[in-house]
C-alpha cells in the first residue's frame, strides 16, 4: 500500500516553486521583466523575439523549432545536467499562447487524428491532450527546481460598455493557464509609470494567491527592477507563511476553548463558558464551537432553553404506552 505524508494546516509552507504569467500588450516591458526572476534564468525563446527585450543582461536562451525537440530535450537527461551545471532557478516561456497554440497543438493534431476537427482546431479530447502536455512540461520544471514565468500577450474582450483585457490565447488555452498559474498578472502604463496587478477586476483578469496589492514597477536603470520580480515570490512565501501563522495562534486558541468545555459539569459552568465566549471569541471561533457545545451539554443531560439563555437540565423523556 502506496503510503501518504500528512502535511498538518500549521505547518510552514515549503517554499515551492511558483508559476507566474505575465500579460500585456506589446512593447510593455513583459519579456524584459521575466528576466527578473530568481536567477539565473534559462529562456525558452517561441516567438523569437527575446532581441527586442531590454535587460542590462539577458539570460542563456534556447530559440525552438519543433514542439517535439523541445519535448524530448527536456525530459532527457542532457536538461538535468543542464539545469545542474548552470544552477537555473528560473525559466521563462515567452510566449505561452505560442507554445500551446502553434506548437503542442499542431503536434497534437498531427499525432492523432481524434485531436483535431475539420477547421484544424482541437476537439475535446485534443483539448484534453494540450491540458497533459502542458501539465507535464510544468511539472517537470518544477520537479528540477525552477520557477516558471509565462508571457503572454493581452486581448480585450466583451462589448463596448463591458470590456475585459484578458490573456491572447485560445478558449481551452486560458483555462489550462488558470487552472496551473499561482498568479496571473496584468503589466500596464500608469502615466510615466508601469504595474502589474494581479488582481482580476471588472477591467482586466488575474489570479493572485496571496492577495499582494498592485505593485509599481521600477525603472530600468534602477537596482531594484533587477530583482523584481525575485521580490514579489519573496512576498508570496512571506504572505503565505503569515497566513500558516494565523492558522497556529487560531488552533492554538480554539482548543483552550475546547479543553475549558471539557471540563464544565454544572449548569453554571457551561452557561460562564457561553458568557465568556460570546464576549471574548471572535466570530469564527464561535461558529467553530457552536455544535461541539451542544453536542457536549446534550451527553451530559443538560439542554440550551433560548428562551432564557441558560443551559438548564433535559427533561427525561416519557414513553407513552
Amino acid at each position: 500500500m502506496k503510503k501518504f505524508q500528512l502535511i498538518k494546516s500549521t505547518e510552514p509552507h515549503a517554499e515551492r516553486k511558483m508559476f507566474f504569467v505575465l500579460f500585456g500588450y506589446p512593447g510593455i516591458g513583459k519579456t524584459s521583466l521575466s528576466f527578473t526572476m530568481p536567477g539565473p534564468v534559462l529562456h525558452l525563446d517561441f516567438d523569437k523575439g527575446i532581441d527586442r527585450a531590454v535587460q542590462k543582461k539577458r539570460p542563456d536562451y534556447f530559440s525552438i523549432e519543433k514542439f517535439q525537440d523541445f519535448s524530448d530535450f527536456v525530459n532527457s537527461e542532457q536538461f538535468e545536467i543542464l539545469i545542474s551545471e548552470n544552477s537555473y532557478k528560473s525559466v521563462v516561456i515567452d510566449t505561452v499562447g505560442t507554445l500551446l497554440d502553434d506548437y503542442i497543438a499542431p503536434a497534437l493534431i498531427a499525432e492523432s487524428p481524434k485531436n483535431g476537427n475539420r477547421n484544424g482546431g482541437l476537439t475535446l479530447q485534443g483539448w484534453g491532450a494540450l491540458g497533459t502536455a502542458f501539465n507535464n512540461i510544468k511539472s517537470r520544471f518544477q520537479s528540477l527546481g525552477l520557477n516558471i514565468c509565462a508571457v503572454c500577450h493581452a486581448k480585450e474582450e466583451g462589448d463596448e460598455s463591458q470590456k475585459q483585457v484578458r490573456l491572447a490565447v485560445k478558449g481551452g488555452s486560458t483555462d489550462i493557464l488558470y487552472r496551473n498559474a499561482d498568479m496571473i498578472g496584468l503589466v500596464y502604463p500608469y502615466g510615466k509609470k508601469r504595474i502589474v496587478d494581479f488582481n482580476p477586476t471588472e477591467l482586466h483578469i488575474g489570479k493572485n494567491i496571496t492577495g499582494l496589492p498592485a505593485m509599481e514597477i521600477p525603472n530600468e536603470t534602477e537596482n531594484e527592477y533587477d530583482t523584481f520580480l525575485e521580490s514579489v515570490i519573496e512576498k508570496c512565501y512571506a504572505k503565505m507563511n503569515q497566513a500558516t501563522e494565523s492558522q497556529k495562534t487560531f488552533h492554538a486558541e480554539l482548543g483552550k476553548w475546547r479543553d475549558a468545555l471539557a471540563k464544565c459539569e454544572t449548569t453554571n459552568d457551561f452557561d460562564v463558558w457561553a458568557e465568556n465566549l460570546k464576549k471574548k471569541a471572535n466570530q469564527t471561533l464561535r461558529n467553530q464551537l457552536a455544535k461541539l457545545f451542544q453536542d457536549t451539554i446534550w451527553e451530559r443531560g443538560f439542554a440550551y432553553n433560548k428562551e432564557t439563555g441558560k443551559v438548564e437540565e433535559r427533561m427525561p423523556q416519557t414513553i407513552e404506552a
